[in-house]
C-alpha cells in the first residue's frame, strides 16, 4: 500500500481497513493493538470494599510483551468519590488502580459527581496528555474523556504501562480482572461494559540475526580465552531482558541476563577456553523477556601453543683462556706457513 500516492479518499478507506484490524501506528513501524471486551458486567456492589464487582478480559493470542495498556468502562454510579478500580493481572499479580475514590485523602467522603458515560485510562505518558480524573470528578456529572491513571489517597499519575511492561506472553494470555469497588452506602451504581486493548511491544533483534553461525577467533591453548560480541536491540519505551545459555563446559557467557534498555542495545559476551586443541563447536540459546527466541551455533578451532626451546648458555672465557686460544691460534698458523713454503 503506497500511502503517498493514494487520493484522500482511498486513504481514509485504508486507514479505516487498517484500524479494523486492530493495527496501530507506533512511530515507524505498525504494532499489533488487540482489543479485549470484559464479561461479568453489572451491578457495583454497595459499601463492599472487599467484595467488588469483577469484570474480567480473556486475553490470547499474545505473542510478545506489553508496550501499551488502554482501559475503558462505561458506567453510572451517584457519588464517585465512593468508587475504586483496580487492574490485575492473571494469577493476581501485578495490578495497577485506575483510580481510587477520587478526593479522598484519608478523610471525608470524596467527591460527590456522579458517574454517567464511558472513560478510558491510559499510562500518564501517552500523547496527547490524558486529563486528571481527581479534577473532572470535581465537576458533576463526571465528563466521559480520556484520563490518566492515579493511586489512593493522592491525584499524582501513577505508571501503567510500566507495572505489566515485564510480564511475558505465557504471563500476560490468561484472564485478566477489572475490579470496581464501592466504600461508601447510599450511592448506588453499574457497570455496562469494559474493554481493554494491549499493544505489543516490539519484538527484541539480534545482530547476527538468530539462526546465524558465530565463528570464534582462533584460540591458543594456554592463552586469554577467545570472545564474540551478540548484540541485542530494543525499539520499545520500556527495558528488556535477555537471558543467554551454552552446553558445553568450556564456553561461557557474561552477563546473562543482560538489560537491554529502552530505544537502546546491548552486548552479550561468549567466552571459550580449553586446555585440549582442535576444533570446538556449542549452540548459544537466548531468551528475550518478550518471549523471543534466538539460537546461535558457535564455531572456532583451538591451536596448540608453539614449542619454546629453552636458551643454550654458551660459556665466557677468562683471560687465561684467552691467551691460550690466542697462542694456540698463532702455533696453528706458523705451522701452515712452514707447511706452505717446503
Amino acid at each position: 500500500m503506497n500511502v503517498k500516492t493514494m487520493r484522500p479518499a482511498r486513504l481514509r478507506k485504508a486507514l479505516a481497513i487498517t484500524m479494523g484490524l486492530g493495527l496501530t501506528l507506533i512511530g515507524p513501524s505498525f504494532a499489533l493493538a488487540q482489543t479485549f471486551p470484559g464479561a461479568g458486567l453489572g451491578a457495583i456492589p454497595d459499601n463492599a470494599p472487599a467484595a467488588g464487582l469483577d469484570t474480567t478480559f480473556a486475553v490470547s493470542g499474545i505473542t510478545a510483551g506489553i508496550a501499551d495498556l488502554n482501559l475503558s468502562f462505561t458506567a453510572t454510579h451517584t457519588w464517585v468519590g465512593d468508587i475504586s478500580v483496580t487492574l490485575i493481572a492473571p494469577g493476581g499479580s501485578p495490578s495497577a488502580s485506575l483510580f481510587v475514590r477520587p478526593n479522598f485523602a484519608g478523610t471525608g467522603f470524596g467527591s460527590s459527581s456522579d458517574l454517567g458515560g464511558t472513560y478510558v485510562f491510559v499510562d500518564p505518558a501517552t500523547l496527547p496528555a490524558p486529563a486528571d480524573f481527581w479534577v473532572a470528578a470535581a465537576t458533576n456529572p463526571v465528563a466521559p474523556g480520556t484520563y490518566f491513571t492515579s493511586s489512593a489517597n493522592s491525584a499524582a499519575a501513577t505508571p501503567l504501562n510500566a507495572v505489566f511492561a515485564g510480564l511475558s506472553p505465557a504471563q500476560i494470555n490468561g484472564t485478566w480482572t477489572l475490579s470496581f469497588t464501592d466504600s461508601g452506602s447510599g450511592d448506588t451504581g453499574s457497570v455496562s461494559a469494559t474493554q481493554m486493548v494491549i499493544t505489543q511491544a516490539a519484538p527484541i533483534t539480534s545482530t547476527p540475526t538468530t539462526g546465524m553461525t558465530v565463528n570464534l577467533p582462533p584460540f591458543t591453548v594456554g592463552g586469554p580465552a577467545t570472545t564474540a560480541l551478540i548484540n541485542f536491540q530494543n525499539g520499545n519505551a520500556s527495558s528488556a531482558t535477555v537471558t543467554c545459555t551454552t552446553t558445553g563446559p568450556d564456553f561461557t557467557v557474561s552477563p546473562s541476563p543482560q538489560t537491554v534498555p529502552a530505544g537502546g542495545n546491548a552486548d552479550v559476551t561468549v567466552s571459550f577456553s580449553s586446555a585440549a586443541a582442535g576444533p570446538f563447536s556449542d549452540t548459544l540459546v537466548c531468551t528475550g523477556s518478550g518471549g523471543e527466541n534466538f539460537s546461535f551455533p558457535l564455531s572456532g578451532t583451538a591451536v596448540a601453543a608453539p614449542v619454546v626451546l629453552p636458551a643454550v648458555a654458551i660459556p665466557t672465557l677468562g683471560d687465561g683462556s684467552r691467551l691460550l686460544l690466542v697462542f694456540g691460534l698463532l702455533g696453528f698458523g706458523l705451522l701452515l706457513v712452514r707447511q706452505r713454503n717446503a
